[in-house]
């Protein structure tokens, strides 16, 4: 979160894509990331949450019988690339430091539509390949996610209900501005870091400054680029890796337009190799995540890291599950293991159904929410949207992993949800779309607060990069937990 009141929407650029050309993460970009480590960082002073437990990488899936590796090409449109004239990667363009929109992928994939078609038409059901914009194929969950078993709550019983009286801090304690006592507060210092007039924390009744009407983190600054998971079901890896960029982007170790150095969504992705979000949350806590450029995503590689998809084993060649026999395979994924950079320090569960303050309060700091719904088609495809605005739907049809990066209010007084989706800069307005609150209610099914290690910045921190027990101090400017009396601490609990 560079701040909150940065305005305009800034970088928005799509690159353009011939028919189902999909457009994905670079690793190498044309320079910049390059593999190197990341520069050395200066100790935060505040913890995000040290109540989280780290885990070890997980334990690779068992593979089935080896089958010959077959080579990385580019996802064919009419006709395929010639082998004697291959498409280049092009360097990612970028925006004046706003949200990243577009970008190539290292070598990319043939995949035959004719086969998908043929798989949809033998084996109708409503998840599984769908044609999500025209001749772009994608592949959502059939079957449900389950809870990630080292997941912590968001907030406590006690946090929340100050989240509900508006008396959290979602601005850090520099920019906040309580309306009571009408006090610009300064963070820090030992006099308890407030202007002259009294001290508006610790006090019951207190309000914080209202939310703004509309959060779009793409304006702000704290996306990063829109990602492309083609026909593998790998959308959980690719959301949560999406979540990282922008945790990374607020803690000042990325930036928005910076490719190269975005999360990688296949390492993220070879810890579990499974449509499920529980597993990739529970696979990925505490395990450092490497660069793009480390390893870049390949279609058929995420397909042999799948444990069983005959889906996408098919529409690639390749055999799921295949990939501890992939030389060039283990080779990125140990070389990315010892590269690893961004590092959960704790997923945390927000409410389900969902609860709007807690949503709304966690947006407006910048933060960005690992989130997934029961979708249906066409209302998530193109046809299926009018300026932007998925389409009401009854069934449900499948389950898909997205990010939330804002809010607004419609003219009718209605709240949606930005998502920022894993479906390339074809889909919906540049691979973002917007969603009801009635639709919401209807088909959310669960969220996530992602926090790295190392995260933001003491003088950015809200109470909401607190754990969940803890609000900030208002004399160290510093994360703490309630008083008894559920009131904010001021250089402790008196």
């Amino acid at each position: 979160m560079r701040s909150v009141n940065l305005t305009g929407l800034v970088g928005l650029v799509g690159l353009a894509c011939l028919m189902a050309c999909h457009v994905e993460v670079s690793s190498g970009g044309g320079g910049g990331g390059g593999g190197g480590s990341q520069p050395a960082r200066a100790p935060q002073a505040a913890r995000n949450n040290t109540r989280s437990n780290g885990a070890p990488p997980p334990a690779a899936a068992a593979a089935p019988a080896p089958r010959q590796a077959t080579p990385n090409t580019r996802v064919a449109a009419a006709t395929s690339p010639s082998p004697n004239n291959p498409p280049q990667a092009t360097q990612p363009a970028s925006g004046g430091g706003g949200a990243m929109m577009a970008s190539t992928y290292r070598g990319g994939d043939v995949v035959n539509i004719a086969v998908i078609k043929d798989i949809v038409a033998k084996n109708p059901k409503p998840c599984g390949y769908v044609e999500v914009a025209p001749s772009v194929w994608q592949h959502i969950d059939c079957k449900d996610y389950k809870d990630p078993a080292k997941a912590i709550a968001h907030t406590s019983t006690r946090k929340l209900k100050v989240i509900q009286k508006h008396e959290n801090l979602w601005k850090p304690i520099r920019f906040a501005n309580f309306k009571k006592s009408n006090i610009m507060v300064q963070g820090g210092g030992g006099g308890g870091g407030e202007r002259a007039g009294g001290n508006p924390f610790g006090k019951p009744g207190e309000k914080s400054e209202a939310y703004p009407g509309q959060v779009d983190h793409r304006a702000d600054g704290t996306e990063g680029a829109v990602k492309d998971q083609g026909q593998v079901g790998s959308c959980t890896a690719f959301s949560l890796s999406s979540t990282l960029d922008n945790a990374a982007i607020r803690a000042g170790i990325l930036k928005g337009n910076d490719v190269p150095k975005s999360t990688s969504a296949i390492h993220v992705w070879s810890g579990y190799g499974l449509p499920d979000m529980g597993a990739g949350a529970d696979a990925n806590i505490g395990r450092p995540i490497a660069f793009t450029s480390t390893w870049g995503y390949s279609n058929k590689q995420a397909c042999k890291i799948m444990q069983d998809d005959p889906d996408c084993a098919r529409a690639l060649g390749v055999k799921s599950g295949s990939w501890r026999e992939d030389p060039e395979l283990m080779k990125l994924y140990n070389k990315a293991n010892a590269e690893g950079v961004y590092k959960i320090a704790s997923i945390e569960k927000m409410q389900s159904p969902i609860n709007w303050d807690e949503m709304i309060n966690t947006l407006a700091t910048g933060a960005d929410v690992w989130a997934s719904f029961y979708v249906d088609f066409p209302a998530w495809s193109n046809q299926g949207m009018t300026n932007g605005v998925i389409g009401n739907y009854t069934r449900r049809a499948g389950g898909h992993a997205i990010t939330i990066s804002g809010y607004r209010t419609n003219p009718q007084g209605k709240k949606e949800l930005l998502i920022h989706n894993s479906w390339g800069t074809s889909w919906g307005d540049k691979g973002y779309a917007w969603i009801g609150e009635d639709m919401v209610n209807q088909h959310f099914k669960r969220a996530f607060r992602v926090k790295i290690t190392n995260g933001v910045p003491k003088e950015n921190l809200t109470d909401d990069d607190c754990a969940p027990d803890e609000l900030i101090d208002i004399g160290t400017g510093l994360c703490a937990v309630m008083c008894a009396n559920d009131t904010r601490p001021n250089n402790g609990c008196k």
